[in-house]
């Protein structure tokens, strides 16, 4: 695929800067990090493509975006590449494409992201795509998960940009550190043909295990890599209980999480940053007595693990009356307390909680009785003026 291609009666113009290439590991990218240019550029209309641009790189030195300053409404983009594995596509593999993305505060397009596969002919066999961002955004990593058809020659993996309106400057959405990857799934059973262990990967169908005995799921990669955690999105029927365990051949496998007290519905699992080549989760009790539910499986990069503040807000999420109610994202009424010619101010919060002075920490009041311990969520907060009319001194 070289030179290029003009359609002049769509205004389209694809220009492929690069020969489509057979390349095989764990990224099937020809550039990752898109800091040499793509391999294809689709234009619509007055939209404009930049490569290697240093100003907005995720990681590393450059990054490429796709924008519409100074054209006309209705204009688009697509930067794409095309993969061939050195060996045939087998039916049922299943394709994982990344990409980190980001757009200005003037952006005004809709951005995405998709996974197509082809035949030897250039006959489109099955596409999948991402949801679509709109608005400015910071950085945020985006997967798009897919699965070859048979017949399957070659892929195509695209970032977009469609129906950007004329822009005034800052307008672009910026993609970096792609990678395409090509996962192995197994599982100990499956309910039936309906829910098989492929469809965690794609955001649509489930896997069901067989209703007795314990159950495995296992995801080989095509090469060790490191992970940082994962998250399992359970059906009706979730694992009460069940562990996580990692290997580098297959054959040895080291536990690296148990669960003994599982909730169901999405637990995300972080884990201090390890090599892996397959990941394996075992579930020993059903919940429901019905075997094992799986809806998705997200695994989570080395760069993803879990931060002190992420750490504060899942456990708050599963405790919310036990902590400050900004790791909820929830919002109370605060009184300033304090005097008028005073330095130092304090806040009362609504439900009792003290911050004695700006930027400090905060003191939250719990009660414990007979029948144990009692917090805000346990409470009716109600508001009114002192004497039910005088006014809050100022």
């Amino acid at each position: 695929m070289k030179g290029a291609k003009v359609v002049l009666g769509a205004a389209i113009a694809l220009f492929c800067l690069l020969p489509q290439l057979t390349i095989a590991g764990v990224n099937l990218l020809h550039n990752p990090d898109f800091e040499l240019a793509s391999t294809c550029w689709e234009q619509k209309g007055t939209a404009v493509y930049v490569g290697r641009y240093n100003w907005h790189p995720h990681k590393g030195n450059f990054s490429f975006g796709i924008g519409n300053d100074g054209g006309v409404n209705g204009a688009g983009g697509e930067i794409f590449q095309e993969i061939k594995l050195a060996q045939p596509f087998r039916h049922d593999d299943v394709f994982l494409f990344t990409m980190w993305m980001f757009s200005e505060d003037n952006y005004t397009g809709r951005a995405s992201l998709k996974l197509e596969f082809f035949d030897s002919t250039n006959r489109l066999l099955n596409a999948y795509q991402s949801q679509l961002f709109t608005g400015a955004f910071k950085w945020k990593k985006e997967k798009i998960k897919g699965v070859a058809p048979k017949g399957t020659e070659f892929i195509r993996v695209s970032c977009l940009s469609e129906d950007m309106t004329k822009g005034s400057g800052f307008s672009f959405v910026w993609f970096d550190n792609g990678s395409l990857e090509k996962l192995n799934i197994k599982a100990s059973s499956a309910l039936s043909a309906l829910y098989h262990p492929e469809n965690v990967l794609q955001r649509k169908g489930k896997w069901h295990s067989d209703y007795f005995g314990e159950q495995w799921f296992k995801i080989n990669f095509s090469q060790i890599k490191k992970i940082g955690g994962l998250s399992i999105h359970w059906g009706e029927d979730y694992a009460l209980k069940y562990s996580i365990a990692i290997s580098q051949d297959g054959k040895q496998w080291d536990t690296i999480y148990t669960e003994t007290k599982g909730n169901g519905g999405e637990e995300t699992i972080y884990f201090k940053p390890t090599e892996a080549r397959s990941l394996k989760i075992i579930c020993k009790e059903s919940a429901t007595k019905g075997g094992y539910e799986v809806e998705e499986i997200e695994i989570k990069g080395s760069e993803e693990t879990l931060t002190l503040k992420d750490y504060y807000k899942k456990v708050a999420k599963e405790s919310p009356s036990y902590y400050s109610r900004w790791l909820s994202n929830k919002q109370a009424y605060w009184t300033i307390v304090g005097l008028s010619e005073d330095e130092r101010e304090a806040l009362l919060c609504e439900d009792g909680t003290i911050e004695p002075h700006k930027r400090g920490f905060t003191i939250m009041p719990f009660l414990y009785l007979d029948r144990g311990l009692i917090t805000r969520e346990d409470t009716k907060v109600t508001q009114s003026l002192e004497k039910d009319y005088l006014p809050i001194p100022s």
